[in-house]
């Protein structure tokens, strides 16, 4: 039988390995993402949205470059999503995409390029 301590250390052992495992997976989401837009620069259509065919905002296209639909278009997702399945994943770059342009490109996100 495990002490206290020993089930601390194998629970936080579990929980580091489900993190990483959580990371790792986010990490091919994200490699995949990146290479379809690498794809679509090959290709000439970075930059637009998968959906409409409308551009991307420059803003958008800076926070998130791998961004493959306009604010419109994922919303609308979102929402179709949302009525099958509950409340949408909270998207930080879909908020800061809708700030105004001059704020984005003047603020912190300007620092980071």
């Amino acid at each position: 039988m495990l002490d206290g301590a020993d089930e601390m250390d194998a629970a936080s052992g579990a929980e580091a390995n489900e993190l990483e495992a959580c990371l790792s997976e986010l990490r091919a989401v994200e490699l995949l993402e990146i290479n379809d837009a690498f794809q679509k620069l090959c290709d000439g259509t970075y930059g637009m949205c998968e959906e409409c065919g409308k551009p991307i905002p420059e803003a958008r296209l800076r926070l998130v470059p791998a961004v493959s639909l306009c604010v419109a278009c994922k919303r609308d997702r979102e929402r179709l999503t949302e009525s099958r399945a509950g409340p949408p994943e909270w998207d930080g770059a879909e908020a800061m995409a809708e700030a105004d342009a001059s704020e984005i490109l003047c603020g912190q996100a300007r620092r980071r390029f």
